[in-house]
This record gives C-alpha cells, sequence and structure tokens, in this order.
C-alpha cells in the first residue's frame, strides 16, 4: 500500500471499521460460557454492589450534607463506614478461601 495514496488509505480505514461493524459493548460483564447450561444462563448475576454497610453509608453521606465545608465533623461516620467495609471484606476472604482450601 502506497502512503501517499489517500484512496488506498481511506479504503483501509472503511474496511477496518466495517469489520467491526457488528460487534456489540459488552460494558465489561463477563460473557456468558458456551458451555454453561441453560438453568446457569438464565438466572440474574447477583449485585455486586449489595453491601450490608447501607447504614453506615447513608450516615456518611447524609453528615456530609449537613458539614459539606467542615469533613472533619464526619470524620466518625467515615471510620464507621471503612471499619464496616474492612469487617465484611475479611469475612467474604475468609468464605473464599475455605471454598478453595481443596486445592492446596
Amino acid at each position: 500500500m502506497d502512503p501517499n495514496n489517500s484512496d488506498e488509505v481511506k479504503e483501509k480505514i472503511r474496511r477496518d471499521l466495517n469489520e467491526r461493524a457488528g460487534l456489540k459493548h459488552n460494558y465489561g460483564q463477563p460473557k456468558v460460557a458456551p458451555f454453561a447450561n441453560a438453568e446457569q444462563q438464565s438466572k440474574p448475576a447477583p449485585n455486586k454492589f449489595m453491601t450490608s454497610c447501607a447504614q453506615e453509608h447513608s450516615n456518611s453521606l447524609q453528615c456530609i450534607e449537613r458539614n459539606y465545608q467542615n469533613r472533619s465533623a464526619c470524620e466518625p461516620f467515615f471510620q464507621a463506614y471503612k471499619a464496616c467495609r474492612k469487617l465484611e471484606n475479611d469475612k467474604r476472604l475468609e468464605e473464599n478461601a475455605k471454598k478453595n482450601s481443596f486445592f492446596f
């Protein structure tokens, strides 16, 4: 291909773009495994953002709304939320370790 020939360059760009014309974006979600059965495919995926710390989260947001210029006034609410999330994460890690312990 001659880089000086703009028609060839335009044609290559058009071919490259049309090559992907039928593809759809999956927005970061995993693709369904081709070997999964119909029952697995029909189940809705669990919500990734569910947390048991909703009350602490709500309290910290309400504090920010009340004290939007004084962040230090909300520090106890932030610490409570961080502690809750840490406990939740540690619990999840323990459960995953128990599930995967048969590999070792």
